[in-house]
């Protein structure tokens, strides 16, 4: 198994990964156009993507770290773990001393503590407010 950087994904193995955490499935063009415009982590097994995270960026201060999603038949064996590890090492390696940047996150539930382990705080904290999120879906009637 090997973890690497990628620039784009096949559309149709993505709608699987995504299926495979019962996650809706994105048109093609968003896929493309996603991919395109973010960093991606791939792991693969026998040339087959086996799992993937992305990092949606500014290219600055704010990043968010999205889609870590691991088939469940290879769940269990730290492929999740060494996904989020290269994105924080390919953060981490942007950074000059005395430098900061952000990183969020929406952990599926009952995940949050697989994100903790990498110095991520559950929302809200204190001194940060909650994360909040929304889906917008357009009807087909205009």
């Amino acid at each position: 198994m090997k973890i690497k950087k990628v620039d784009s994904i096949n559309v149709k193995r993505y709608n699987v990964l995504r299926k495979s955490a019962n996650w809706r499935e994105v048109c093609p063009e968003f896929v493309e156009t996603g991919f395109g415009n973010s960093i991606n982590f791939v792991a693969e097994e026998n040339d087959e993507i086996i799992g993937l995270t992305r990092i949606i960026t500014d290219g600055g201060y704010f990043n968010y770290l999205s889609d870590v999603i691991v088939l469940p038949e290879y769940q269990g064996r730290g492929i999740g773990r060494l996904l989020v590890e290269e994105a924080m090492k390919y953060l981490n390696n942007r950074l000059n001393s005395g430098n900061c940047m952000y990183v969020a996150l929406t952990a599926a539930t009952g995940k949050e503590n697989f994100y903790q382990k990498f110095g991520f705080v559950i929302l809200p904290d204190g001194e940060k407010g909650a994360g909040m999120s929304q889906y917008l879906i357009r009807n087909m009637e205009l």
